[in-house]
């Protein structure tokens, strides 16, 4: 079995304004992202679920077009083929 910290797993940017570290197998993924106020969103769908924790700050997740406003400790479990957009306006 792997165990890794955070700080050994590489940052990388995925688009303005968020940045991600991940690691995984082809069953499952973990991800942590860096999301900065007024980043770009951009709406999408994986075809698996996904567990989405903000750990700090605050944000609003839509699912198929529901808000879901959360902050530190907030979980959701989102759907396969849900759309879905994070909406960090409100991170600190």
């Amino acid at each position: 079995m792997a165990a890794y910290t955070w700080d050994e797993i590489p940052d990388e940017p995925v688009r303005p304004g968020v940045r991600r570290r991940a690691f995984g197998t082809d069953e499952a993924m973990l991800v942590m992202n860096h999301c900065e106020p007024g980043m770009a969103v951009r709406p999408h769908s994986h075809d698996f679920p996904q567990i989405a924790m903000i750990v700090a700050g605050r944000a609003i997740y839509h699912v198929d077009g529901e808000p879901c406003a959360g902050g530190s400790t907030v979980s959701a479990r989102i759907r396969p083929a849900a759309l879905r957009v994070r909406v960090s306006s409100l991170c600190a």
